[in-house]
């Protein structure tokens, strides 16, 4: 089995640190862990400190400073270096005492020694940096259940050492390769209760500014940033931010801290109903453990005097790429599409000819019945890619899923609906997770099933909005929505910066490909389209297509919608050859 070694820092982890040590050290050997104390003085901290020593954790006590905690990334990496170079370690990790190692499997988490240190073997001889390429974070009042967190982490092969960040996500490498991403994760116990959550960030604040003033905190972005909304939200805020998330159930990790008598008991205090993750209805395959993880998503949001109810079902990788096959051919990580798009969409976590499939209605009939309802002379109006949302009345709402408010459709086959069919087509922020060749059979249906005369609408973001992230002279609300994003996208990122923006709306979300207004206007030309034109949010000269992008996002956010245009089916026109 391969040789690994653990580097950390910490100071006065009462609640963690035992646990840490026990963890790793089952599974690596405590004569592999290195512990660098800076200057803890809890005497339970102290006690277990010296226990562990006796037990072969190599423990340095030469950096006890704010100073030195501040240099952590050089002395951890400064570790790692030194090790690596004694040829001793075929991996070296840095981590954090919230931060424990698991293995992600296509149906499980993984905390059991063999199949964790198997999966290390497989990745001896790699010579890139290694990664995982996010976390698991607890809920902070909820034992068992972590939700995706949207952090990478580094560790390295034997011979491959590099300087590091203060927070063990980047290593400075001058080749600039990509770190190769594995199917290692954290689970990390980043979220406390609200004051000791509170207090935990105060003391790990490396920020340049008085955490007191208020003023100037709303307005900081330099380190830390991703600390500062623990010092600006109340406590009910803190809270409500767990209730619009999946998470997963994953009772066995804890339940082996138990076995090592080491376990992890976070305090906990009472909040309001609204405040609650309630699970309130289950899948049928929720009790099958070959179905794959529980994971609990979200079913209804809180009220004022009802907390949010939440389902649990079964997530299991393969059976929910055999439900979706187009995840394939986009090159999309399963888990990761699941947790960020797929279960607000609905999609099937198993093949159709499952019987434990979600039932699918007649699509074909039902968009029939919609068609053949007398409308009062109004317009028939079809959303592609809905995501399930809200839709004025009138409207057919369709996604690549059914949800209780869109039927399902794939765009990117032949639409079950007859030719001239529908005076409008509406569809935001679909087409750029499509592969090129897909928009182009999406907008060849569109225009097939239009009336002449009709009107197609898209929205989607623009190639050249995306190069004012990194335009000199930015404007200030660009300079907002940099800072925003950053702060709940990338904490690791050293400060608020359009680069890291950019290359998280480009690769981190899943989008195929990305328009500027002249491709757009060519593929939809191409499609059979005529009478192109710009339009701006929520104007169109057509009163069906007016207000539709109306939304409660921040204004910065908005700017996403950066690219709409319309164009029409001629009278008189055949459909296209394409």
């Amino acid at each position: 089995m391969p040789k690994i070694a653990c580097v950390m820092m910490q100071k006065d982890e009462t609640y963690l640190l035992r646990p840490w040590l026990a963890y790793h050290g089952y599974l690596f050997g405590f004569e592999n862990l290195f512990l660098i104390d800076n200057g803890s003085t809890d005497p339970e901290v102290r006690a277990t400190l010296d226990e562990f020593s006796g037990k072969g954790v190599k423990i340095n006590w030469e950096h006890p400073t704010r100073e030195d905690y501040l240099a952590k990334g050089e002395l951890i990496g400064g570790t790692i270096q030194a090790l690596d170079e004694k040829h001793e370690y075929d991996f070296l990790i840095p981590l954090d005492c919230d931060e424990f190692i698991l293995l992600r499997t296509e149906s499980d988490i993984v905390c059991a020694r063999e199949p964790v240190l198997t999966y290390f073997a497989s990745l001896i001889g790699e010579k890139r940096v290694l990664r995982v390429p996010y976390q698991l974070a607890n809920h902070p009042l909820n034992p068992d259940i972590y939700h995706r967190y949207d952090f990478f982490k580094i560790f390295f092969p034997a011979g491959t050492a590099l300087p590091i960040d203060h927070g063990n996500h980047i290593a400075f490498d001058p080749t600039g390769r990509e770190p190769r991403d594995t199917r290692l994760l954290h689970l990390h116990f980043h979220h406390k209760v609200f004051d000791l959550k509170v207090g935990q960030a105060r003391q790990s604040w490396i920020g340049g500014i008085d955490l007191d003033d208020r003023t100037e905190l709303e307005t900081y972005d330099g380190r830390s940033v991703h600390l500062k909304n623990y010092f600006l939200r109340g406590r009910d805020d803190y809270y409500r931010g767990f209730l619009d998330m999946p998470h997963f159930y994953a009772p066995r990790f804890r339940a082996l801290l138990k076995e090592l008598d080491a376990p992890i008991d976070l305090p906990t205090e009472p909040v309001a109903d609204p405040l609650q993750l309630r699970i309130t209805e289950a899948d049928a395959s929720s009790t099958d453990e070959s179905n794959g993880i529980v994971v609990i998503v979200p079913a209804a949001p809180a009220t004022e005097t009802a907390p949010a109810r939440f389902r649990a079902l079964r997530f299991h990788e393969g059976h929910y790429l055999k439900a979706n096959p187009a995840l394939a051919e986009w090159a999309v990580e399963p888990t990761i599409h699941f947790l960020l798009h797929g279960f607000k969409e609905g999609r099937p976590l198993r093949p159709a000819g499952d019987a434990r499939s979600l039932s699918v209605p007649d699509v074909k009939a039902a968009i029939a019945t919609y068609l053949a309802r007398d409308s009062g002379g109004n317009s028939k109006c079809l959303e592609l890619g809905s995501g399930g949302g809200p839709r004025p009345a009138g409207w057919l709402a369709t996604d690549l899923e059914p949800t209780d408010n869109a039927l399902k459709l794939d765009v990117t086959r032949s639409f079950p609906i007859g030719d001239a069919a529908f005076d409008y087509i509406y569809a935001r922020h679909l087409i750029e997770y499509l592969p090129f060749s897909a928009a182009g059979v999406m907008l060849s249906e569109c225009f097939r099933v239009l009336k002449p005369g009709g009107t197609i609408r898209i929205v989607t973001a623009s190639i050249e909005a995306l190069f004012q992230l990194i335009a000199p002279g930015r404007s200030a609300e660009t300079d907002r929505y940099i800072r925003r994003t950053t702060e709940t996208y990338m904490p690791f990122a050293p400060a608020p910066m359009g680069s890291f923006v950019f290359n998280h709306f480009v690769r981190g979300q899943g989008r195929e490909f990305l328009y500027d207004r002249a491709t757009l206007e060519l593929v939809l030309v191409r499609a059979g389209f005529a009478a192109v034109q710009d339009r701006a949010r929520d104007v169109s000269a057509h009163p069906a297509l007016r207000g539709l992008e109306s939304d409660d996002r921040a204004p910065e956010a908005r700017a996403l919608d950066s690219l709409i245009l319309e164009a029409v089916r001629p009278i008189g026109q055949n459909i296209a050859s394409g």
